[in-house]
């Protein structure tokens, strides 16, 4: 009960702090970690994942992640690196709800924002959408300036826009298998799988030689028998292809009966204020992130 009490009063704080854009990121970032971990923030120097990751927030500004972190523009960047039969369709760009016909989409369809994490709706039987909802959920979106949430720099200056995806699927109709991988300098060192991510979520973790980790990152680990994908080596490289050059970068794939299609990369998994357990690991992938001698600014 104690702990639940204390979770919903971090809710609250960390729902108040998004609104006082008039902090500076460095003071802000140290005031979102404290209430949503309970520790402080120490950045001179950084020495966990989830202090390198706020360092990278505040120092690592190179263009690049603007690009990255675009929904629209990662496509382009993962198109020139591994190929275009490895990129999901784009069936419409719209910048309002108000432009979306749905009778022109296809029965099942993906809709997402591109500045953004989470507003995605996914349609599998367009008869039974809610388009109200989903109209609401987009909008919101839209006109939530998604940066000021978590101080996120690679997302500050994409011009939110909404894209329309098919909904992929595996021959048996099944939701497509996602690999999560973490590159450290462009190295894959870490894979995670999500089980039942729209219900009892759980994580499994993996080293890139398909072995199960005692690592759990926000949600709990299972032993449910995850078999390794086939295509992991090719997985792999495409990985490394995509992350070179970023000190830290996930990137995460869908495995369509083989055919691996690019999901997205992303710079700050969790905000950088993920529950690592145990805390070991958090010391651990702190040491494979290594910092750029030099900060960058683009405000």
């Amino acid at each position: 009960m104690k702990l639940n009490v204390i979770h919903k009063i971090r809710i609250v704080l960390l729902t108040v702090l998004q609104h006082l854009h008039f902090i500076p990121d460095a003071l802000y970032l140290r005031l979102y970690y404290l209430v949503a971990t309970g520790k402080q923030l120490h950045l001179n120097p950084p020495r966990t994942f989830n202090e390198k990751i706020q360092w990278l927030k505040l120092y690592d500004r190179r263009p690049d992640y603007t690009i990255i972190a675009d929904k629209i523009a990662a496509k382009d960047y993962a198109r020139q690196r591994i190929g275009e039969r490895h990129i999901i369709p784009t069936l419409f760009t719209y910048k309002k709800t108000n432009e979306i016909d749905f009778d022109k989409l296809p029965e099942q369809f993906v809709l997402k924002c591109t500045h953004d994490s989470g507003s995605v709706i996914v349609c599998k039987d367009k008869a039974h959408l809610d388009r109200k909802t989903a109209i609401e959920k987009l909008n919101n979106s839209l006109q939530s300036p998604y940066f000021y949430k978590a101080r996120e720099w690679a997302y500050r200056h994409i011009s939110p826009k909404i894209i329309c995806e098919p909904l992929l699927k595996s021959s048996t109709g099944d939701t497509l298998s996602d690999y999560k991988i973490y590159c450290f300098g462009g190295t894959p060192k870490l894979i995670h799988v999500d089980i039942d991510r729209f219900g009892h979520h759980r994580k499994n973790f993996y080293t890139t030689k398909w072995q199960q980790l005692n690592l759990e990152i926000t949600f709990p680990s299972t032993d449910t028998e995850i078999p390794c994908p086939a295509e992991l080596d090719e997985m792999l490289q495409m990985a490394a292809t995509l992350a070179e050059g970023f000190p830290f970068m996930r990137v995460d794939f869908y495995d369509a009966d083989g055919c691996l299609y690019f999901g997205e990369l992303t710079p700050y998994p969790g905000a950088g204020k993920s529950r690592i357990k145990p805390d070991k690991w958090d010391l651990e992938m702190g040491t494979w992130i290594k910092l750029p001698h030099t900060k960058t600014h683009a405000d």
